[in-house]
């Protein structure tokens, strides 16, 4: 009976992955693949400095520089930027 149970258990468990991986979205700019985003909040509105590989086509990650988002409601955003990081210090 304990064999049972644990193959229900691991069962359930790669069920609940699979559901829960297949609702999986970015949720800070949708239909955008922003990598390792960090927001700051600058007078009201939002800003998201983010990494980004160069193409989807990539077998290595290959970032030759950052994008800047902003929005004031957190929905709705506007690509700001692009931060070259050879221009920071």
């Amino acid at each position: 009976m304990k064999k049972y149970d644990k193959i229900l258990k691991e069962g359930l468990y790669i069920i609940l992955f699979m559901v829960t991986s297949l609702f999986a979205q970015n949720p800070i700019v949708p239909n955008v693949g922003l990598n390792d985003p960090h927001i700051h909040i600058f007078n009201d509105t939002a800003y998201v400095y983010a990494s980004h590989d160069k193409s989807i086509n990539n077998k290595k990650f290959i970032m030759e520089d950052w994008w800047v988002w902003s929005s004031p409601d957190l929905v709705n955003w506007t690509k700001r930027s692009v931060l070259n990081p050879k221009d920071t210090t």
